[in-house]
């Protein structure tokens, strides 16, 4: 991470981030891409970078939806705008737009943008979302933190993830239990889908008996 001060206004900073909604939701930035200086590009590489070292820190690298993002474009898709270190783990943003085409710094500016208004790109924010969505499940089903603890439902979440993740690599990507659930959005599966979902944690060797209970529950409101 850069040590040295970076100088941007705050109005730069603030209208670097400034857009108008085209159709299909297309963000039209008011200052265009080619507009943006490296200046502008060393600030906001080194805010992410404190951003994701943060994460990386706290251990919320796979509850951040934005790291996940990130990792992927980084690791299975190799944009040029990352810097992977294979033995840590760590993801970091080049500062460097050498060596780049005109359209690959045009992405690489609004990928930046992109990450600096996302939520979970901070480690608060992803706090936040994973709150949100464990209190949305709980309301959805009538349950009380008592019947799901909060560390439960992040720790079935990331077993499940894990699972998929590790499936969609070797042969079960078209199955209807990998693609049909992002783990993004796991607060807003239906029973079924939930039930579905933990059948298909539970045929692997994980440790989840604390979840038998659950799973038989959802079984029988299901047959009621």
């Amino acid at each position: 991470m850069r040590k040295s001060k970076i100088n941007v206004s705050a109005s730069r900073k603030k209208a670097l981030l400034e857009y108008e909604s085209g159709a299909h939701g297309y963000k039209k930035y008011n200052i265009t891409a080619s507009e943006v200086t490296q200046t502008d590009i060393n600030y906001m590489v080194n805010v992410i970078n404190k951003r994701l070292y943060n994460i990386e820190k706290k251990g919320l690298t796979d509850l951040s939806n934005e790291y996940q993002k990130i990792e992927k474009y980084a690791v299975e898709k190799e944009a040029p705008f990352y810097n992977v270190n294979l033995k840590t783990g760590a993801i970091r943003f080049k500062t460097s737009t050498k060596g780049m085409t005109a359209r690959e710094r045009a992405e690489f500016v609004n990928v930046l943008r992109g990450v600096m208004e996302a939520k979970t790109s901070t480690a608060k924010g992803t706090r936040e979302s994973i709150n949100a969505r464990y209190k949305s499940f709980l309301s959805n089903r009538n349950m009380s933190p008592s019947e799901m603890s909060y560390e439960k439902y992040v720790d079935m979440w990331r077993l499940y993830r894990d699972k998929v993740s590790s499936d969609k690599k070797e042969k079960f990507a078209s199955s209807q239990v990998v693609t049909m659930i992002d783990f993004g959005h796991f607060a807003e599966l239906t029973l079924e889908e939930m039930e579905e979902a933990l059948d298909y944690i539970a045929q692997y060797d994980y440790d989840i008996d604390s979840y038998d209970e659950w799973i038989r529950l959802h079984k029988q409101s299901n047959k009621e």
